[in-house]
């Protein structure tokens, strides 16, 4: 997924496989931004958590998910 600050938050997510942008959304704050990305499993360690504290204070970033099959089938639901 990929994200970046505009009015607010602007977040494309992308299946990896065939690099379609499945889904676009917006959040007001950087906390739903950072909750998204922990539900899929982007902060595995310190380092990753760093690392999106950084893209955050720069206002634009990725991270690979790691989804569930559950988790994708909702975020293709539109």
């Amino acid at each position: 997924m990929a994200f970046e600050q505009k009015k607010g938050w602007e977040v494309i997510v992308y299946d990896s496989a065939s690099q379609q942008r499945i889904r676009t959304l917006q959040f007001q704050d950087e906390g739903k931004l950072l909750e998204m990305v922990r539900r899929g499993g982007g902060l595995a360690n310190l380092e990753a958590k760093q690392s999106i504290e950084r893209a955050i204070s720069d206002g634009k970033g990725g991270v690979f998910l790691r989804l569930t099959p559950e988790q994708f089938a909702k975020l293709k639901i539109r």
